[in-house]
């Protein structure tokens, strides 16, 4: 176990609950990389944590809950089709 966190990944701090990229994934029902994906773009807000070209990076819930909310009022765009 990663020092600071807990089990269930989350870190432990004497704020609101900060959440791991795995753990909002899981509460989200999505990936990782789709999580890292809405990430980039804007969608969802986070927490960088330390300085470097990689800071660690922690969801709230309050995050969670409002990426939730603008995404059922918008449509979600269909998966491409292989080839």
């Amino acid at each position: 176990m990663l020092c600071g966190m807990t089990e269930t990944g989350h870190a432990a701090t004497d704020g609101p609950a900060l959440l791991t990229s795995t753990a909002a994934a899981q509460a989200l029902g999505i990936s990782t990389r789709l999580l890292r994906q809405l990430r980039e773009a804007g969608r969802i807000g986070f927490i960088p944590v330390g300085d470097g070209p990689r800071p660690r990076v922690y969801y709230t819930r309050q995050h969670l809950e409002e990426f939730l909310r603008s995404s059922s009022t918008t449509s979600t765009p269909r998966r491409r089709r292989r080839r």
